[in-house]
């Protein structure tokens, strides 16, 4: 009887494991604003969820053979996610998500990409991707239950489980919104929070910290000796980019081992960036380049951080507008003191060659940071003391010098 009631339990949950709906996510464009929120709410439903592999070279030379030249680099590599989910699931969640602002709008690439994506392949499965925009009058609280329904009826004919799962998705996405933003308090304190970092396991950590909590090395400071703080970069660029370790070239991990603190646009509350933006002349009305811009400026005015790097995915519409604004602010006397790198990325962009340009701004910045220390103060005071020695000393060279320009400058 028991091995009977096992055979029948067997077959039963291969019949469920059969019957189960598996949804394709690509991991791009519009999956790094909703990650929790997806997973939560196809999970929920008893849906099977299958992701595209991470960013690579072979993804990204895949999707070359279908991404006309035109397309933007972001819309090259998410083509390629496509691409690895062909023939792999039943469904391919493609939402036309336009935004949830009244006047904000995400980039318009979202709402035409499924149209593109029928055009390049023929064998896509069955696409579920419904269209909402708040700027619309009718696509109000009832519009979008009305989609989450729609998208439900796929995996299950059960109207109280969708409606489970569609609240227990909206509360897990706040929770991840919570712990993604930091509050004003929270920037504060990183802001007045010194770091400095290990030599030896390439880690940060307190400066008030006399031994390293990773590695448990002991730092080698005396009290008369001043210890040199991290050098703090700003992050900016679209959160599927900063995200994506080929759009980004894993920039955030590169500067990391450099011994940099980053902090990302991703991060600065949302109350900073609204007053930030009242100083422009026109409303920004895309969401992610008014976020780009209001973290720009608020560090522009308050130089928290020693340096700023935009990436930008070439040729991006949108960034083209947000990076002339952020330039034209850093040129500004009031806010020149605080550098800026804009690093524009696209699929013919050398690892080598990004590389070299990051390095050389993380160490002109420690240089920077370094000679306006009081450490740095002493040494150039020394260097200028043995510049003044050299010339009492040598006082005919000096004589020579002056003559031979009066010289050049008779002639």
């Amino acid at each position: 009887m028991n091995k009977g009631s096992e055979l029948v339990g067997k077959e039963l949950s291969e019949k469920n494991n059969s019957d189960q709906k598996t949804v394709g996510i690509p991991k791009g464009l519009i999956y790094y604003h909703y990650p929790v929120l997806f997973e939560t709410f196809f999970e929920s439903l008893g849906a099977k969820i299958v992701y595209s592999p991470e960013s690579s070279k072979k993804l990204l030379l895949d999707a070359l053979k279908y991404a006309s030249d035109e397309e933007c680099f972001s819309g090259k590599v998410f083509i390629g996610h496509v691409n690895a989910l062909r023939g792999k699931v039943d469904y391919l969640f493609l939402p036309k998500f336009h935004g949830t602002h009244k006047t904000d709008v995400n980039c318009p690439k979202f709402i035409g990409l499924p149209d593109v994506l029928r055009a390049i392949f023929d064998d896509l499965p069955e696409l579920i991707g419904y269209y909402h925009s708040r700027t619309k009058r009718n696509h109000r609280l009832f519009h979008l239950w009305r989609i989450i329904f729609k998208t439900g009826w796929k995996i299950t004919k059960n109207p109280f489980k969708i409606i489970k799962a569609a609240n227990k998705a909206i509360k897990a996405h706040r929770q991840y919104q919570k712990t993604l933003r930091w509050t004003t308090k929270e920037l504060h304190q990183w802001e007045n929070q010194r770091f400095q970092f290990c030599p030896i396991c390439d880690e940060s950590f307190s400066i008030e910290q006399q031994i390293c909590p990773a590695c448990h090395s002991e730092m080698l400071t005396d009290s008369s000796t001043e210890v040199i703080e991290n050098v703090r970069i700003a992050l900016l660029g679209h959160a599927y980019v900063l995200n994506d370790p080929i759009l980004s070239f894993s920039a955030h991990e590169r500067l990391e081992k450099l011994g940099v603190e980053v902090i990302t646009s991703e991060q600065i509350p949302e109350e900073i960036i609204n007053q930030e933006l009242e100083k422009l002349h026109s409303r920004l009305y895309f969401k992610e380049e008014r976020r780009i811009v209001g973290t720009a400026l608020y560090f522009l005015r308050t130089e928290k951080v020693d340096g700023i790097l935009q990436i930008i995915p070439f040729p991006c519409g949108p960034t083209a507008v947000s990076s002339e604004i952020i330039m034209r602010f850093a040129k500004k006397k009031e806010t020149m003191g605080v550098p800026l790198l804009q690093l524009m990325v696209d699929d013919n962009t050398g690892e080598a060659g990004f590389d070299t340009r990051l390095e050389a701004f993380v160490t002109m910045l420690k240089r920077k940071k370094f000679f306006t220390s009081s450490r740095g103060s002493l040494i150039r005071a020394q260097k200028s003391l043995i510049v003044d020695s050299t010339t009492i000393k040598n006082p005919q060279s000096t004589n020579q010098s002056q003559s031979v320009q009066e010289g050049a400058s008779s002639r």
